[in-house]
């Protein structure tokens, strides 16, 4: 089984996340996008103290090569807007570890911070393609490869609140958290899922 995290209800920071194990997660392999700061940097540590063999996959080569050396993980180039990019690193992760047990979904963007009819097209659509085409192809090439394994696998998907109430100023980050939140209703046979926005 997969590592299971577990959030009191008042509180959105990782810090505050405990995680537990069923079985033991020291051969479990998981993919977190977005990984390099921010909340995937701090989910990545987390999984890594839990035993888990982590894979960094961001935008940023950087702090994401850095981190991964640090944790002793693996640093995979991975831009969430290209399909070609997910399929690869989901692909990089299988050959390393021979499953991919675990998805996180963090690469996000905020996007501008204005009225609605103020935001240039370019910015909307930069916040749509990171946001919700790129967490659809995570999930996507993860949960096709999930289905092939016995073992199945477990993913968790971030959404920011704005999902789930409107917020002044922040229009294009909106639309995308409610499917990451529907999404996550309905996993595949023999998967485990999880959303915290």
């Amino acid at each position: 089984m997969l590592a299971r995290l577990t959030r009191p209800s008042s509180c959105l920071a990782i810090r505050h996340c405990r995680f537990s194990t069923v079985n033991s997660t020291s051969s479990k392999s998981v993919l977190v996008t977005g990984g390099a700061l921010g909340l995937g940097e701090a989910i990545s540590r987390r999984l890594r103290a839990n035993g888990f063999a982590v894979f960094v996959a961001d935008v940023d080569a950087e702090r994401g090569s850095a981190l991964a050396d640090e944790l002793g993980g693996t640093f995979l180039r991975c831009d969430v807007t290209q399909p070609e990019d997910v399929d690869g690193a989901v692909r990089r992760v299988v050959e390393s570890s021979g499953s991919l047990d675990a998805l996180v979904t963090s690469a996000g963007v905020v996007g501008p911070r204005a009225p609605l009819g103020e935001c240039e097209i370019d910015e909307w659509r930069r916040v749509i393609d990171v946001n919700l085409n790129g967490t659809f192809y995570c999930l996507k090439y993860a949960m096709a490869q999930m289905a092939t394994q016995s073992t199945g696998g477990g993913f968790m998907a971030l959404s920011s609140t704005a999902g789930f109430r409107g917020f002044c100023n922040l229009g294009p980050i909106q639309p995308r958290n409610g499917p990451s939140a529907v999404w996550s209703k309905w996993p595949p046979r023999n998967m485990r899922r999880k959303i915290y926005g």
